[in-house]
């Protein structure tokens, strides 16, 4: 439901709202309402985190892969997430920026490896925490901000990974929704906390856009 009200959001504030309408004038959007590529890093078929019996062995991620494959040729990637749940948390990963500069120990916080660590200021990891404050503020929700490893557990197959590494994404992060690790409903969300859920997305990726467009 939360790709779903972005797409609508996208679709009915063009012209009542100015971020809104200079992102949109300024990108493309793609949304992908239900994909669920990433299983994590379990080799049992029975585990919740089983992740599959090789690379792009689902269809899904097939046709993932290859619509983000051409978007990248035709024509790069600025921003890319992931929508999950469940945790109330914003994984990233490191700046190309950084890599560029050749900044000692600027190597990539992939969901994968827990043993690389950021250095003091990644321009991607700021803008994981203007995201999850701008979702914090729509309802007053916490989002944590971190690396994969750092806040949940390692993975492997993890689409962000692949679209920062493979694809060259400028930013990169996977978004775990409400609720929060000691929610008792878990992937059941309550009915009554779609919409504030899908609201405060919304507002994170609004509020992101404009850096990402400057």
């Amino acid at each position: 439901m939360v790709t779903e009200y972005l797409a609508y959001s996208v679709l009915d504030q063009y012209k009542a709202d100015e971020k809104t309408e200079r992102a949109l004038d300024c990108f493309d959007f793609y949304i992908f309402p239900v994909v669920n590529p990433d299983g994590g890093a379990s080799t049992s078929a029975c585990h919740g985190t089983y992740r599959g019996t090789r690379p792009l062995d689902a269809p899904e991620t097939r046709a993932l892969a290859s619509e983000l494959q051409a978007i990248k040729e035709r024509q790069g990637l600025r921003l890319f997430i992931d929508w999950h749940a469940f945790s109330q948390l914003v994984m990233y990963r490191a700046s190309h920026l950084l890599k560029s500069l050749d900044v000692t120990n600027a190597a990539v916080a992939y969901g994968y490896s827990c043993n690389r660590k950021l250095p003091p200021f990644s321009a991607t990891a700021w803008l994981a925490r203007e995201l999850a404050g701008a979702m914090r503020k729509v309802h007053g929700v916490e989002y944590k901000t971190g690396t994969a490893c750092g806040l949940l557990y390692p993975t492997s197959g993890d689409s962000a990974d692949w679209a920062f590494e493979k694809l060259g994404a400028d930013h990169a992060y996977t978004v775990e929704l409400r609720p929060g690790k000691r929610g008792k409903k878990g992937f059941k969300l309550p009915e009554k906390e779609i919409l504030p859920t899908a609201e405060e997305a919304w507002g994170g990726v609004r509020h992101v856009l404009q850096f990402i467009r400057q």
